[in-house]
């Protein structure tokens, strides 16, 4: 029996093989109904959500604070902050309340943020929403049990985008922004390819395709001493593919930083997210190790 994949479900395992290497908003329908009902190793209603905190001026800079009812074993928690996807366009905290949830119950504060969209915010709006929301919880999440030396980034697809503007791009941030303990990013389309654009990021880049060369991460990396975890999926489409080889390259070649990575077989672009908090642990067990890794370096001192 091939262990690695042993958690998933066999019907929700041959019905991603089925849908194969694509994206469409079918693929995410059909990929999040199966994940309907499915048991998870929590229970919500042992959560408290605080909602609607803003972290910035606008409607949608709010964030949501996960915590377990029971409280902390510990005087202070690991934090772990989620960044939906939605292809710049679209998206929602709640869709993926189960990962905040997921992470409360293991003893982390979870918060869950929303940022704002295009074609009304433009790049770089996204990474400037995620420096906000850190310097937010930077300031304030002691007072929900969280310890701000411990601020772990997780962003999804267009998310991961983001998060990598923040970890990776911090002159274009205000210059006090704080750092994180560490950022995982899912499934990010991180390749800037002006002749292969999506809607998305069309509207988010800007119409002006001769400034796509300064979104682009290649030559434009200013920062690397954040611990960071990349992730793709079996089944995400050759684009995305395409954009975590180029982020290796960049970063190990370019930078000499050998970054974590994890190919999640079996999934596709929508399951690994969908997958936290039930019996595959293929995705949570790497980044629970990611930070346990990393928080041994934090209580070491930083070796």
């Amino acid at each position: 029996m091939n262990t690695l994949r042993s958690g998933m479900p066999a019907q929700i395992a041959e019905g991603i093989r089925k849908l194969g290497k694509q994206f469409s908003t079918d693929l995410i329908r059909e990929t999040m109904a199966m994940y309907d009902g499915i048991q998870r190793s929590f229970d919500m209603y042992d959560i408290d959500v605080i909602r609607d905190i803003p972290y910035g001026p606008e409607e949608r800079q709010r964030l949501n604070v996960h915590v377990p009812k029971q409280g902390f074993e510990k005087k202070t928690a690991g934090v772990v902050m989620f960044v939906h996807g939605g292809g710049f366009l679209l998206g929602n905290r709640e869709s993926r309340r189960h990962i905040p949830d997921y992470f409360a119950a293991r003893g982390y504060v979870g918060v869950n943020l929303t940022h704002r969209l295009a074609p009304a915010y433009q790049w770089p709006a996204g990474g400037l929403d995620i420096g906000a929301a850190v310097a937010w919880a930077h300031t304030n999440i002691a007072t929900y049990g969280g310890d701000p030396g411990r601020i772990y980034l997780m962003g999804e697809s267009a998310g991961a985008f983001h998060v990598a503007t923040y970890v990776f791009r911090p002159n274009l941030l205000p210059p006090d922004t704080p750092g994180v303990a560490g950022a995982v990013m899912v499934s990010g389309p991180f390749l800037v390819d002006s002749a292969n654009a999506s809607e998305g990021e069309t509207a988010y880049f800007g119409d002006d395709r001769s400034r796509w060369d300064e979104v682009a991460f290649p030559g434009n990396i200013t920062r690397t001493d954040i611990p960071v975890l990349f992730t793709v999926a079996e089944f995400d489409p050759p684009h995305f593919d395409k954009s975590i080889a180029l982020m290796i390259h960049e970063l190990t070649l370019k930078h000499d930083v050998m970054l974590r990575f994890r190919q999640l077989m079996g999934h596709n672009h929508i399951s690994g997210s969908m997958s936290i908090g039930t019996a595959d642990t293929m995705l949570s067990d790497e980044i629970l190790d990611f930070i346990r890794v990393n928080d041994r370096r934090y209580q070491d001192g930083g070796d």
